[in-house]
């Protein structure tokens, strides 16, 4: 069982990575005046709508699959020989180690949203599956912890030199 709905795998193709099914609800209600039929009292009514979506994410030895839970003719398929580049996230959190394929570029300039957690140990393979690609460490929002060292020493200064002036003044009063 490969844990794709659609997509059947070719008899030499392995998963490498994932699948990982994500889903997502979309909900909307509205409360608007109506009246009740037969009757002339206005009454609120309600109306709400909601809708499921979702995709299954894997990577085989063979290609990047993108299968939507809905239909498979929105399923995407990547062979891993077009793959350019592989974004990789690391990440400590709580004392263990996390690494995360967060996007791949596909050979025609595409940038495709993986999000896909994988082993840790499994950073060899990400070279043997993807063997044209460039393995690009991505950094996260801020960028790397010297990036938000640098900040948080700009804005300490930005700080003294806005209430540094106050605080001299304060003290020249106190000694006078």
């Amino acid at each position: 069982m490969n844990n794709f709905l659609y997509t059947q795998l070719e008899p030499d193709e392995k998963i490498v990575f994932g699948p990982v099914t994500r889903t997502k609800t979309t909900s909307f209600s509205a409360t608007g005046p109506g009246q009740q039929p037969g009757f002339g009292t206005p009454q609120s009514q309600q109306a709400s709508f909601s809708q499921a979506s979702g995709e299954t994410i894997g990577v085989t030895n063979q290609r990047v699959i993108i299968e939507d839970l809905e239909s498979s003719d929105k399923t995407r398929t990547y062979t891993v020989r077009d793959v350019r580049e592989v974004h990789v996230r690391r990440k400590t959190q709580h004392g263990q180690e996390t690494l995360t394929l967060t996007k791949i570029l596909a050979d025609y300039g595409q940038m495709v949203k993986l999000n896909l957690s994988i082993p840790v140990h499994g950073e060899n393979l990400i070279q043997e599956t993807f063997p044209n690609a460039k393995i690009i460490a991505d950094k996260g929002i801020l960028g790397s912890k010297g990036c938000l060292i640098a900040v948080i020493v700009a804005l300490a200064l930005a700080v003294l030199v806005c209430v540094g002036p106050i605080i001299v003044s304060a003290m020249l009063r106190l000694f006078q």
